[in-house]
């Protein structure tokens, strides 16, 4: 038989403290979970209108800081005794959205630069309605992200080394594409934290290339040291391309190689950024390439 257990004031009202105690506790979590989620839905999108602000002040930026760097440009090239028209301007849009991109182009640039195969390929899928862009692949190239870049750029600047000219070539041959490259060239042999092919190892490759049915060798890329004193760094651009001048010359002059009497035309220097590009324009420079100056800092 089930005994029976009579309830004193003093077991009610212990329960009832319990009770109050367990509600209180209840209420107060769920109280606490609304008001978090109020408020995390608040700071969020305090944080998009943020962000989309700066998204929004980075792009109507776009025109005048572009103006500001053809303005650069063409009085360097008027300083040099150069034909303004002789120097384009790569906007390296790496770090970039479509949209400053797109607007870039509204404003008439047509060259942008990229450097990262798994960042561009989205961005060059987003604009392909968009006949007339040109791309130009400007990082270092592993020769397994080759196949992606081939038949979808107007040229790559950093061909520096024997593998990545065989890999496009053996992905050039799979699409019957024809692939415009240029050499990346050391310009300091004494900055280690720069790639290139060394000035001494240059002729070897530039006759790979040339003898190449797949690659049209149109010139060169160079990248300067940072920190460099302006005399300094002329000094440097002025080497770099008197030596790939004269290497490319003699070997085109020479016939030995995949170009045509009618194809034989002076090389094409990708040199000079932001911080340095009336030097680049001085030494002889063909492009220059050019990001935060154009777009702002990177988001």
């Amino acid at each position: 038989m089930t005994q029976k257990v009579s309830m004193t004031p003093e077991h009610l009202e212990n329960n009832s403290g319990i009770n109050s105690g367990i509600n209180s506790g209840i209420n107060s979590g769920i109280n606490s979970g609304i008001n978090s989620g109020i408020n995390s839905g608040i700071n969020s999108e305090k944080n998009s209108e943020k962000n989309s602000e700066k998204n929004s002040e980075d792009i109507s930026g776009i025109n005048c800081r572009l103006r500001f760097v053809e303005n650069r440009v063409h009085r360097a090239c008027v300083a040099a005794g150069r034909d303004p028209s002789s120097v384009r301007i790569l906007a390296v849009s790496k770090g970039h959205s479509v949209g400053a991109i797109s607007e870039a182009y509204r404003l008439g640039v047509r060259d942008f630069g990229e450097s990262y195969v798994q960042e561009w390929l989205p961005k060059a899928e987003a604009l392909q309605h968009i006949p007339d862009i040109r791309w130009h692949f400007i990082g270092h190239l592993q020769s397994n992200k080759a196949k992606f870049v081939v038949g979808k750029t107007h040229l790559i600047h950093s061909v520096d080394r024997l593998s990545i000219v065989e890999a496009l070539e053996k992905n050039a041959r799979a699409s019957l594409a024809k692939i415009n490259v240029l050499i990346e060239v050391e310009v300091d042999a004494g900055d280690i934290n720069k790639t290139g092919v060394p000035v001494n190892e240059l002729k070897h490759l530039v006759e790979r290339v040339l003898a190449s049915r797949t690659l049209r060798l149109k010139g060169f890329m160079g990248l300067g040291p940072a920190n460099a004193s302006e005399s300094r760094l002329h000094q440097l651009y002025r080497d770099f391309v008197c030596a790939s001048k004269s290497i490319f010359s003699n070997l085109v002059a020479s016939g030995q190689n995949s170009i045509a009497p009618s194809e034989a035309i002076e090389p094409f220097f990708s040199l000079g950024m932001s911080d340095d590009l009336e030097v680049a324009i001085l030494a002889g420079s063909s492009m220059v390439r050019v990001g935060t100056a154009i777009f702002g800092e990177r988001v």
